[in-house]
């Protein structure tokens, strides 16, 4: 009976990866990636130097009752300012909200709020580099639940100093892709931008998430039942 729990427990904890799902799915293909495209006013920094200046760019994520755990995060991310930037961020903060409104009184998400510091579970990727800009392709390892079902929002924000890293952006996705209406904000809850705490962006961000099953309930259920049986069968007598 133990081994037979302990196979369940396993399988329980297999089933997540098998299960994944990606949204929305907007990163630009790099064959096709026109760099020119305007990505204003998509900034996404947390400014340690000018903290009237830090803002994230958001976007909504509709997540189902059975793909609740997010465990990834793609964005593609453009620096300006013609330093080594992506060498200067001391860290990457994703934070998620339950209304775009939380994001315009602060960045720090009323749902989950993660800093991940370079190297720990984040991978920066290359991506279309042009003269004065450089572009990297941000993947960041999480681990969020999220409480129930429903529409959240969404944004990531390298945390660097304006003078040694220039100014972030997260990057619209290509146009056309995907063709829904945006409905991306960008907030800046201190007003150093003066355009108001939440602005509609108007496009769709070039971001994924990956979300897995959460939980695995009947299963789970199962395990505790075959081990409450296990406890109460009783002894025979020999």
């Amino acid at each position: 009976m133990k081994i037979l729990i302990l196979l369940l427990v396993f399988t329980v904890a297999g089933l997540p990866a098998r299960g994944a799902a990606v949204f929305p799915g907007a990163i630009p293909d790099p064959a096709t990636f026109d760099p020119s495209e305007a990505v204003t006013p998509n900034v996404s920094q947390i400014f340690t130097d000018f903290p009237g200046f830090s803002s994230m760019s958001i976007d909504d994520l509709a997540v189902a009752a059975t793909q609740r755990r997010i465990v990834n995060v793609t964005t593609l991310l453009r620096a300006q300012g013609g330093f080594p930037s992506f060498q200067e961020v001391t860290g990457y903060q994703v934070s998620v909200f339950s209304d775009p409104a939380a994001a315009g009184a602060g960045l720090e998400g009323d749902i989950a709020s993660v800093l991940l510091a370079p190297g720990a579970g984040v991978s920066v990727i290359p991506f279309a580099p042009a003269i004065s800009d450089e572009y990297g392709l941000v993947s960041l390892n999480l681990d969020i639940l999220l409480p129930t079902a429903g529409t959240y929002w969404l944004g990531v924000a390298p945390v660097a100093a304006s003078t040694v890293a220039g100014q972030f952006f997260t990057h619209n996705s290509p146009s056309g892709i995907p063709a829904s209406p945006g409905n991306a904000r960008f907030a800046n809850p201190g007003g150093g931008f003066a355009v108001g705490p939440l602005t509609l962006i108007g496009a769709e961000l070039a971001q994924e998430v990956v979300l897995i099953p959460e939980p695995a309930a009947g299963l789970l259920l199962i395990v505790a039942a075959l081990a409450g049986f296990h406890r109460r069968r009783p002894v025979l007598p020999h």
